[in-house]
């Protein structure tokens, strides 16, 4: 969940021309390069091929996964194109906007999800998109009935861990995948409003 990270850049948007919303099927290509794209931005000299890696399941099959589901949903973040720089716009979601953060969730049990793919480009960081993102994912969440929430975030994305907890979310454990130290993190909602 590569988020928040760098406090010396900023997009030149005002936090009121960013929508979030729904995603779409038209969305799918923009989230797919907003996957990417943070891919690019741990290592910008990796696709996800070079990388040895696979574009995720829930991404390949991005509208049955998340588009007309009750409980998975998707959410996009959008500005008008204006406010966007020739490195985000191969974003581009429908007529005039542009795609610039991302978050989905996933039930993974009846009363469990996964929040996944929160991920905002590096030029609209620290402008609260992400908590933004996160809070309109919990709020579905509580509508479903979880009861409980989980995401994970690598080990140095301090910014994003930041942001859980003032969430509330609580540290469960680290493990690695693929080289990778993850945290893991939870939320219980059966005791929250």
């Amino acid at each position: 969940m590569r988020d928040l990270e760098d406090p010396t850049q900023s997009g030149n948007v005002k936090s009121t021309q960013v929508i979030i919303r729904p995603a779409t099927t038209d969305d799918a290509s923009a989230v797919l390069n907003l996957h990417q794209e943070s891919i690019n931005d741990h290592d910008p000299s990796k696709s996800l091929e070079a990388a040895g890696l696979e574009v995720p399941a829930d991404l390949q099959h991005f509208s049955s996964t998340y588009i007309g589901s009750i409980h998975n949903r998707f959410w996009v973040a959008v500005v008008p194109e204006q406010f966007t720089s020739a490195s985000t716009m191969k974003q581009t979601s429908g007529p005039n906007e542009q795609v610039i953060g991302m978050v989905g969730v996933v039930a993974t049990k009846t009363d469990v999800a996964e929040m996944r793919r929160l991920r905002v480009t590096p030029s609209f960081r620290r402008q609260g998109i992400a908590g933004r993102l996160l809070r309109a994912a919990l709020a579905h969440c509580r509508d479903q009935g979880f009861l409980k929430v989980l995401l994970d975030a690598r080990l140095e994305q301090t910014a994003a861990v930041q942001l859980f907890e003032r969430e509330g979310f609580q540290f469960s454990r680290n493990r690695e995948s693929a080289g990778v130290q993850i945290r893991e993190f939870y939320l219980d909602l059966y005791g929250s409003d």
